[in-house]
């Protein structure tokens, strides 16, 4: 694949490389792939991505590809993986928020920049970020 692309100044196409990386998976007893935040994968190639991985676990021998997928709970996503998956471990926004939590009231209180922040503006900072990070935050 190399040096029918990139040795002459082409990039390999989508295709070669999935069946690459199919050929690659085939040559070891055991293959495990990590895809992170699958959920931030545009909806226009997550459909095809959820497709290839489908065909990825259904062309192999059964056990030799284990596939740790981190995502938000999206439609498409569940709807596609649920089929493949042996178990699902749910991080419920509820079990990581008095961690996020913290993290967020201690920062509002430590860091000088918000040290002129009145108690009620911290309070209203900490409320929205806690809610809106459905149990993800950086």
């Amino acid at each position: 694949l190399y040096n029918g692309t990139k040795a002459i100044g082409k990039s390999g196409g989508t295709g070669a490389l999935k069946n690459l990386l199919s050929q690659i998976i085939k040559g070891f007893r055991k293959t495990f792939i990590i895809l992170d935040a699958l959920d931030e994968v545009p909806k226009s190639e997550r459909k095809d991505l959820l497709s290839w991985l489908t065909e990825l676990v259904a062309g192999g021998d059964p056990g030799s590809l284990s596939i740790l997928i981190t995502s938000r709970p999206e439609a498409d996503i569940v709807r596609s993986v649920e089929p493949l998956s042996t178990f699902t471990i749910p991080l419920q926004s509820k079990t990581i928020d008095p961690d996020i939590q913290f993290y967020i009231r201690n920062s509002l209180d430590s860091k000088d920049e918000f040290r002129e922040f009145t108690e009620e503006i911290k309070s209203e900072v900490e409320k929205t970020l806690v809610t809106g990070s459905q149990g993800m935050f950086r």
